[in-house]
């Protein structure tokens, strides 16, 4: 990574990316993500039938009351809107921000797939005798993605909601960014959805691969595959991101769009000219060399028309490549699918997790280029296992490519962050979000939002899921703390002997016996503090777990905050033998 220090005056047009979430194929979180692009893993699922789709697991599911959303409601809102609100929520925990606390202005910026909800909805009318037909259009309408958002965490920036088929939520990032930069607000979502379930795998059949395999850029490349798929990142000026001591995952050194126009064969079709002209003036933007960049994340559909016009249009706007030009072009759709509205915005994660990583991931099921690609006149090359991507002169660069039907395109130049004060990468602590669906996860993420419903805190507990059927599960919630570090242990810990020797009461070894275990601290003393032991709140939610069925009749129903108010075991027992049976 660059040091802070060496950062030039032109960063000052720079957007810091500071936080993520998606929802990927056949993966959990971005952790099993990363995984499987290193191993180069096809996320698609075989349907019945043999076709092949990228299914995003649970998206028939949504915490209803904890959005404030009735259950009907919840029933009729599009699947798409619910996605994208609950990673609007976990992009924003892991980025360490609270809407409902934070001095500025929040933005969303996003849009989503086409959909036949609506037409569902009005085929099920008798279902909703009580709605009307305009409720019926607001929860089925993509008009009001990113309003709904704003409305349900109060997000008082702009709202603007984004349509330019698939390269939209790249396109999304680009108005972010110029949103930041001219000032309308502090800090920006960003990305895209797109949840049609199993009957979007027959889309535009005449593009879909005969064998469910998507191989940009290879020989035997014959089409791509469907999928479903979200992505947000959260925005914040490279500056302020600086200055507040934010995580900075990655940078935005410049970004641009351009259409097409009429000089293609068809409305439908890709253009080289088009593509060339986006790419060029996020370079400038940059203000950065061709030569300097050393990985592409393209559009790589896995047609031969659209990849042979995409290299054709990479290799003209990055000119004669230098003799140490060798760019890695890769395509996270081999993995995935084509997720549509949310493309753009996933290859950006890919790429911020590369960056992080010090590696490009290969692209899966590639054998041998396609001979209708001239990939040497770029200096490009296309690799099937993950390339190293060690520190060079400068900081790591790539390229983010989109480009959508009706030739809306749009290009990033993204830069790894920085290192604070010149600090290793290694050193840094970050604490992500991690998703859960225990019932004290959902007690933390209720304390987060809890100012939504101004119930006392230790009352706070988590609603039922509402399904599209009005069924009801365990609900999915996220935790974040970006200012506790996972690793530091106290200064001092009492001496073992002296702990040992203390008299307790049985709930005073039950709760010590848990911190022990949850912190990896081998005694701990009555009057040590949670926190200092190197606690935080994704372990205390884990404490929540083991500490009910513990304490069993002793235990009230404890929080998040009943920790945070009462830190040491001596307190916290008392807390719970002051409360009696349950």
């Amino acid at each position: 990574m660059t040091d802070v220090e060496e950062t030039d005056e032109d960063m000052q047009s720079a957007v810091a990316v500071i936080g993520m979430a998606a929802r990927v194929p056949g993966v959990a979180d971005l952790d099993e993500f990363w995984g499987a692009l290193v191993s180069g893993r096809d996320l698609t699922t075989r349907l019945e039938g043999g076709a092949a789709y990228g299914v995003v697991a649970g998206t028939e599911r949504f915490d209803a009351a904890f959005f404030g959303f009735g259950p009907r409601d919840a029933q009729l809102l599009d699947p798409q809107d619910r996605v994208f609100l609950e990673c609007a929520r976990e992009a924003l925990e892991d980025a360490g921000h609270n809407p409902r606390t934070y001095p500025g202005a929040i933005g969303v910026y996003a849009g989503s797939g086409e959909s036949e909800h609506l037409a569902v909805l009005r085929a099920q009318r008798h279902r909703f005798p009580e709605a009307t037909d305009e409720q019926l259009r607001l929860a089925g309408s993509r008009d009001f993605l990113t309003g709904r958002v704003a409305y349900a965490l109060n997000l008082q920036g702009p709202a603007v909601t984004v349509h330019t088929g698939c390269s939209t939520s790249l396109v999304a990032v680009h108005l972010a960014c110029q949103a930041l930069l001219a000032g309308d607000c502090d800090l920006a979502l960003a990305g895209g959805v797109t949840v049609r379930g199993a009957a979007g795998a027959g889309e535009g059949d005449d593009l879909l691969s005969a064998d469910g395999r998507c191989r940009p850029f290879d020989a035997d490349a014959d089409g791509m595959v469907a999928a479903d798929g979200a992505g947000i990142v959260v925005l914040k000026r490279f500056s302020d991101a600086l200055a507040d001591g934010d995580q900075v995952e990655a940078v935005i050194r410049g970004s641009a769009l351009s259409n097409d126009g009429s000089g293609k064969v068809s409305f439908t079709a890709p253009s080289v000219a088009g593509q060339v002209a986006a790419i060029r003036s996020a370079h400038l933007v940059a203000d950065v060399c061709p030569d300097s960049i050393g990985y592409v994340e393209a559009h790589g559909t896995g047609t031969l028309i659209g990849d042979a016009m995409e290299v054709r249009a990479l290799s003209e706007a990055f000119g004669q490549p230098g003799p140490s030009r060798r760019c890695v072009l890769s395509s996270v759709k081999s993995n995935i699918g084509h997720t549509d509205t949310a493309a753009g915005v996933i290859g950006l994660i890919k790429v911020v997790l590369a960056l992080r990583h010090g590696l490009i991931p290969g692209t899966a099921h590639f054998r041998s280029p396609s001979p209708h690609l001239d990939l040497e006149a770029g200096g490009f090359v296309v690799t099937r296992d993950a390339t190293p991507w060690p520190p060079g002169h400068g900081p790591r660069r790539a390229g983010v490519n989109a480009t959508g039907i009706g030739g809306t395109n749009a290009h990033l130049l993204v830069e790894e962050a920085p290192t604070p004060d010149g600090a290793a990468d290694e050193d840094r602590d970050h604490l992500p979000a991690r998703a859960a669906r225990t019932a004290p996860a959902g007690v933390d993420a209720a304390v987060w939002h809890g100012d939504r419903t101004g119930e006392e805190r230790d009352s706070a507990a988590p609603a039922a899921e509402q399904d599209a059927g009005g069924g009801e599960s365990g609900p999915a919630t996220s935790v974040r703390d970006a200012d506790e570090s996972e690793s530091q242990a106290p200064a001092a810990v009492r001496d073992a002997s002296a702990a040992a020797a203390e008299a307790r009461t049985p709930a005073e070894k039950v709760i010590a016996g848990v911190w022990s275990d949850v912190l990896g601290v081998a005694d701990v003393g009555m009057d040590d503090d949670f926190f200092e032991l190197g606690g935080h709140s994704l372990h205390a939610t884990r404490v929540l777990a083991r500490l009910g069925p513990a304490l069993g009749s002793q235990a009230r129903r404890l929080t998040v905050l009943d920790i945070f108010d009462h830190p040491t075991v001596r307190e916290l027992a008392a807390l719970v033998s002051a409360s009696g049976p349950r």
